[in-house]
């Protein structure tokens, strides 16, 4: 169970780095009530996690001693990181807790392909387990880019560094899902 709670976090951390830069902009921008920033991020994760939660038992179901190759989405997720150079999102959004949801569930296709292999592995235990771990960190990256969106120091380093951690991660969990650590 600590193994699918660790899997979980760091899954979640590399597949939101991008979120916080987002959520530090809704923040910082203040045209938005807070509640529904926290709101919106909380339903667009646990969409995308039940998203991925049907790709997995479907893939499953389909290519049971294949799962261990759904691996290689999140290692090709991070060479892709590795190469890709669009710094640029300049997003118009309402106030609403839609619109929050809407980002998140549109900028989280790297969610779905790290979550899909993930939970293939996973039996109902320990995929409410992530939801939960899922739904709290959720909460948490809220409150740090609420933190954040005062730090400009902080928000640019992030911004720096981000190229390298993202594709590090990616490519570990995809290793971690192939070997079945």
């Amino acid at each position: 169970m600590i193994s699918t709670a660790i899997i979980s976090a760091v899954a979640f951390l590399s597949t939101n780095i991008d979120d916080i830069f987002l959520l530090t902009l809704l923040f910082s921008a203040g045209n938005m009530r807070k509640s529904n920033i926290y709101a919106g991020h909380f339903l667009g994760i646990m969409i995308l996690s039940i998203i991925s939660c049907l790709g997995a038992y479907g893939l499953t179901a389909l290519f049971e001693k294949y799962v261990f190759m759904l691996g290689l989405v999140p290692i090709f997720l991070g060479i892709k990181a590795i190469f890709d150079r669009d710094d640029d999102e300049n997003i118009s959004i309402g106030g609403s807790i839609l619109s929050v949801i809407l980002l998140t569930v549109l900028s989280g296709g790297d969610n779905i392909g790290v979550y899909i292999p993930i939970f293939a592995r996973m039996n109902v235990v320990h995929f409410i387990t992530a939801l939960a771990i899922f739904g709290i960190m959720s909460v948490m990256w809220c409150f740090i880019a609420q933190r954040l969106s005062v730090l400009p120091a902080l928000r640019r380093f992030i911004e720096k560094y981000k190229r390298v951690i993202v594709p590090v991660i990616f490519i570990l969990l995809g290793i971690f899902i192939i070997f079945g650590i």
